[in-house]
């Protein structure tokens, strides 16, 4: 193009700013920016984005954060591809606490990070900063990002640490929000009651699954199995078993593994029987 005497335009510059983030590094992709510059060509917020992103990619998160108040001294205004990519950047070195402030920064601007933003940045967060991890929700909550699987994550994280009353409440007050629990919500608050030994209040959620038209599929009925087996409910875990077959459910490595030590240690001879007549069968 250049030796036809045509400049190339800005379109042009960040085609070839994102060829050499992906391919060629970014020592080359800062030499293009650099030549886009003194030809008089002007970066805009992608030029910008693209490079952050090359950057973040590559864990050099300083170099992406320079370029992103880089943007405030040349007035470009990030836009939510912009603070998305910085978030993760800032979450996969580890810097949550920036992240947050980050997250609050983009608020103040009037912009919102992606659901998958979100849902990457609550699933760091729910992991060691649960109290974090709720601050945040109710931040995205009065963003209006709604989503079935932010809340699914947040009582992941409630669920873990033995916070199943604060997951149940935010389990119940999701038809207020207008959301739906789907089969995933609903596998995260059985895990939770079977692991508190509830296994009546456990029954009872899965009933409602169908009551709610939310069918349950392989993934619960390994739950449940998993549940029944760990609450020595070897008889409800058999029938679990049965109607598994007859949906032609698999069984996960994590139910066989129990399964077979269960059978190999000492369990009713008619239970043992019963699961080794399952395994025979499968």
């Amino acid at each position: 193009m250049i030796e036809r005497g045509v400049e190339p335009d800005v379109v042009t510059y960040n085609a070839l700013l994102e060829g050499h983030c992906l391919h060629a590094g970014m020592n080359q992709a800062v030499k293009v920016f650099d030549m886009m510059v003194q030809k008089g060509c002007v970066p805009n917020v992608r030029s910008y984005s693209i490079l952050i992103n090359g950057y973040c990619k590559r864990r050099r998160i300083n170099k992406a954060m320079y370029l992103f108040h880089e943007m405030f001294r040349r007035e470009l205004i990030p836009n939510t591809v912009t603070y998305s990519t910085l978030i993760q950047g800032l979450c996969n070195v580890g810097r949550l606490s920036a992240a947050v402030a980050l997250f609050h920064k983009v608020k103040a601007y009037g912009q919102h990070p992606d659901i998958f933003t979100c849902t990457i940045f609550l699933k760091i967060l729910c992991k060691n900063h649960l109290p974090e991890a709720i601050t945040l929700l109710k931040a995205i909550e009065d963003s209006d990002v709604i989503d079935i699987k932010i809340y699914t994550i947040v009582m992941n994280g409630m669920c873990k640490p033995g916070q199943l009353g604060e997951a149940r409440d935010l389990f119940s007050s999701l038809s207020s929000k207008g959301l739906q629990p789907n089969v995933q919500s609903y596998n995260v608050i059985l895990n939770g009651l079977f692991k508190k030994g509830l296994v009546d209040e456990a029954i009872k959620l899965f009933m409602q699954m169908d009551e709610n038209d939310c069918s349950a599929d392989e993934h619960i009925y390994n739950t449940m199995v998993r549940g029944f087996l760990q609450n020595n409910e070897a008889q409800r875990a058999i029938q679990f078993i049965r109607e598994m077959r007859l949906k032609n459910f698999p069984v996960d490595v994590t139910t066989t593994t129990l399964l077979v030590e269960i059978v190999s240690g000492g369990v009713d001879p008619l239970v043992k029987e019963a699961l080794l007549e399952f395994f025979r069968g499968a």
